[in-house]
């Protein structure tokens, strides 16, 4: 079911929250995250659970990224709440249609 699938994507948004400031510097930049990090809600709002388990799978691999990468990431920027905030209000600009561009021009236009 979806929800399963939002609850994974809720949580690593519940990182930036919740999360302390990680040592260490992000393995994956920010580019990249928020490339898979489309991908991956993309896929959630086009399949079911089932499918979309599959395709999570398959997007994490051809991009060479895990989990923990992705965790990683949220983790050492979870103290930046402004960068933060940006990420994902430009992955959600991505994801309804507005390309990164756009997006990031939203994300000034709002400060």
């Amino acid at each position: 079911m979806r929800s399963r699938a939002g609850l994974i994507l809720a949580a690593l948004a519940g990182l930036v929250v919740s999360a302390c400031g990680g040592g260490g510097a992000p393995q994956l930049d920010r580019a990249t995250f928020e490339d898979v990090m489309v991908a991956l809600r993309t896929a959630q709002q086009e399949t079911d659970s089932a499918g979309f388990d599959g395709r999570r799978v398959q997007i994490l691999d051809s991009a060479g990224v895990t989990d923990s990468l992705l965790l990683g990431f949220v983790r050492a920027h979870a103290t930046d709440v402004r960068f933060m905030s940006e990420v994902w209000e430009s992955i959600d600009g991505r994801v309804n249609g507005r390309s990164r561009d756009e997006a990031g021009a939203d994300t000034v236009m709002h400060r």
